[in-house]
């Protein structure tokens, strides 16, 4: 077996009809071995064979220079994806968390979204942005926020004579 077929075989064994999902996505080097089995034979046998539909085979042969450009285990384009709605609002927000946290002061979730109403209102002028749990959720992940419980820092725990604290005893 040459290194096409169990390149191919791999591949059939990684996307299979009966665990193939409504929505998939696929990584660069799978898309690449579609491609180039698609040229080797027809793009509707290709498909058939990978388990994908035709009109996403031309699709990726259209695109194939960037493909070919990226690492192999990618599963997207640079460029793909949602775009947030106003770049300008979120950094400015992003901006004054900075200053908050810089400042030690608490920061809430709710804190965030009603400081990004009042922003959306200042650059908009209108009141149809709601800033949503699931914005927000979204804004957190695409900037790499977290928030977490308040806790105490560099607690030192009680020392005793013999060396223990409560119940777990030093090995001896």
């Amino acid at each position: 077996m040459d290194q096409e077929e169990e390149d191919a075989t791999a591949a059939l064994e990684e996307v299979s009809p009966q665990t193939r999902s409504s929505r998939k996505s696929y990584t660069v080097s799978f898309k690449l071995r579609v491609i180039r089995e698609s040229k080797l034979t027809t793009i509707r046998s290709a498909a058939r064979r990978f388990g994908v539909d035709r009109k996403q085979v031309r699709a990726w042969i259209a695109t194939q220079d960037k493909l070919l450009a990226c690492p192999r285990n990618r599963r997207r384009l640079d460029g793909a994806g949602g775009k947030p709605a106003d770049e300008e609002l979120e950094e400015e927000l992003l901006q004054w968390l900075r200053q908050l946290r810089a400042a030690r002061q608490r920061v809430t979730r709710k804190m965030l979204m009603n400081e990004a109403a009042r922003l959306y209102r200042v650059y908009h002028d209108d009141r149809h942005f709601m800033a949503s749990e699931g914005w927000l959720r979204r804004f957190m992940s695409r900037k790499q926020i977290t928030l977490r419980r308040r806790t105490t820092v560099a607690q030192r725990l009680p020392s005793r004579r013999d060396g223990s604290y409560g119940r777990n005893r030093p090995l001896a």
